[in-house]
């Protein structure tokens, strides 16, 4: 119940990899109910619990390492530090006692309010509720924890399911402190007061799955306590803005965790099971049915290892968090498909429940090609856009943001102008102060959050997440660079020149150029096949080339274009 930064090798909860001669002073200190405070008075009344055959003893601990998906703690942890204090003088949490599910096995769930149990101490004050052999017992308890185990105080005063239970505490001038834990239902109270040497960096609300003192197995298996809520979260006085967010994994998925936790309300509910992930937002939703899309959805409990399925078929994750995942789209025939989040690692997916969202499959791939004064122009499955205005210079490429579906133009002169994509960033001032050349090339990374913008001179410069892959700046150069297409895993990249010459960085491979043909004008840009094993050439006149597995869609027409033919982008 609490956090350490080393690593655990096993032990009694709260107690760091106990020697054997530690162990036997533990089992004397737990048989002979000897159960004292380091540094402090005696503590309470202390008792047996309830219960004939009391299964191995348990009892909070802080927990290792520190992770938002852990064996032990589901809550919520608030620092000093990230809630403008130093430290805090005093924590107050309440909650109603869940019932507990009985079991033949044995299983824990303690409830609690406590501080400092990330650095390795921790005062804290809770209940506790344990099944086993079909029988469930409910008993209240205290710890002080200070590196070394100081024992559990089990408070000898009845509890039952539905109790209302409250805890205060509190750090006095003198530097010493009280705490208190009220059962509103029953009418009985416990405080007491010690000296002890709790910083008050953090402070915390959690159900537990407690560690145990003399098994193998170091957590105990959580029991099935329904839900939690804990009310008047406060900390100095006030409910903490900003909190970290703890969820209880065991046997590979989630099974215990907090709401999201609103700072306005100052409670929150720790639910026991899976999440069930909400898919809040797609974008695209919609691509071609060769696959090879940047999805990007977005919502709440999407796991830390998700499984991502469009119509039944799995998709490549390229990131993903609790809130967000990235995917590639695998292939697909056409049409609307249910979109499937299952939360958790593969091997807890199986009890994982699904949010459905819908994509649509396009019959065809295809490209686009934008003109200098903007004007965008489809092809395959895609369409064409109005010029939009361009502030300075004219446009000489376009990138499409995978995660929106978005274009990002870029000017000769180094801005980027979005067309429903985020601003990552421009070029303007070194193209001005510095002279690099003309910027004559755009291209974005996989997931939407950077790109790469080229100059005529081969120089290559990121932006965002875009990494550096390598540059064509000291080379001799026949003619201009004209453009730059990522590959679809962002780990490679094409630069093309005027003359339709081709260089791969990273993982790009070579799938032919233009330098030997005829051109009846410069190449002006390259963009990759969906398929990613081949790219296409475009020239200032409109016309498309293929190379590799790219597929001739067509090309602009001079009776269709408005101005020269300037960038190229896949679907």
């Amino acid at each position: 119940m609490g956090m350490v930064e080393a690593p655990w090798k096993g032990g009694p909860r709260g107690v760091p990899a106990a020697g054997p001669a530690l162990r036997a002073t533990l089992a004397v200190a737990l048989v002979g109910l000897v159960l004292s405070v380091v540094a402090g008075p005696a503590l309470g009344a202390v008792r047996e619990p309830r219960g004939r055959d009391r299964p191995p003893a348990a009892m909070p601990e802080p927990l290792p390492p520190p992770a938002t998906e852990n064996p032990s703690w589901s809550g919520e942890l608030a620092w000093a530090s990230k809630n403008g204090v130093d430290a805090f003088d005093d924590v107050t949490g309440a909650w109603v006692q869940p019932s507990v599910v009985a079991s033949s096995s044995t299983q824990y769930a303690d409830t609690w309010v406590g501080v400092d149990g990330y650095d390795g101490k921790l005062l804290q004050t809770g209940t506790t509720a344990w099944t086993h052999d079909g029988t469930v017992s409910y008993e209240p308890w205290f710890v002080a924890w200070t590196g070394t185990p100081s024992g559990m105080t089990v408070i000898d005063e009845p509890l039952s399911p539905g109790d209302h239970m409250q805890v205060v505490i509190g750090r006095s001038s003198s530097g010493s402190w009280s705490v208190e834990l009220d059962d509103l239902t029953a009418g009985w109270k416990w405080s007491t007061t010690l000296a002890y040497p709790a910083d008050g960096s953090t402070a915390e609300w959690i159900e537990e799955a407690p560690g145990t003192w003399s098994t193998g197995s170091h957590y105990q298996t959580l029991a099935d306590y329904g839900s939690a809520t804990f009310t008047t979260v406060r900390a100095d006085g006030t409910v903490p803005a900003t909190v970290t967010t703890f969820d209880i994994a065991q046997n590979g998925a989630v099974i215990s965790y907090p709401s999201t936790y609103d700072p306005a309300q100052g409670s929150f509910t720790v639910q026991y099971g899976q999440p069930v992930p909400a898919v809040r937002r797609m974008s695209p939703t919609s691509g071609p049915s060769t696959g090879g899309s940047a999805v990007v959805l977005s919502g709440a409990d999407l796991g830390s290892s998700p499984v991502v399925r469009f119509g039944g078929v799995e998709a490549t994750v390229i990131r993903s968090t609790t809130t967000s995942v990235v995917v590639r789209t695998p292939l697909h025939l056409p049409g609307e498909v249910p979109v499937t989040v299952l939360a958790g690692s593969r091997r807890g997916a199986k009890t994982a429940l699904e949010a459905p969202a819908r994509f649509e499959y396009r019959s065809a791939p295809g490209y686009t090609v934008v003109e200098a004064s903007g004007a965008v122009d489809g092809f395959g499955s895609e369409r064409g856009a109005k010029a939009r205005q361009v502030r300075a210079g004219r446009v000489v490429a376009v990138a499409k943001d995978p995660a929106t579906g978005g274009l990002w133009e870029v000017t000769s002169l180094g801005g980027v102008y979005d067309v429903d994509a985020p601003d990552l960033g421009t070029l303007t001032a070194l193209v001005e102060r510095l002279s690099i050349g003309p910027v004559s090339g755009i291209a974005a990374t996989p997931t939407g959050e950077g790109y790469w913008l080229v100059t005529a001179k081969g120089a290559v410069y990121e932006f965002g997440a875009a990494a550096s892959l390598g540059t064509l700046r000291r080379a001799r150069l026949a003619s201009p660079i004209a453009g730059i297409a990522p590959t679809l895993t962002g780990h490679g990249y094409w630069l093309v020149s005027a003359k339709g010459a081709v260089w791969g960085f990273g993982a790009a491979r070579a799938y032919g150029s233009a330098a030997r043909l005829h051109l009846d004008a410069p190449v002006v840009g390259i963009a990759a096949s969906t398929t990613g094993h081949g790219y296409w050439l475009l020239t200032a006149r409109g016309k498309v080339l293929a190379f590799g597995a790219a597929h001739p869609w067509g090309s602009v027409g001079a009776a269709d274009r408005t101005s020269p033919a300037v960038g190229i982008v896949s679907s």
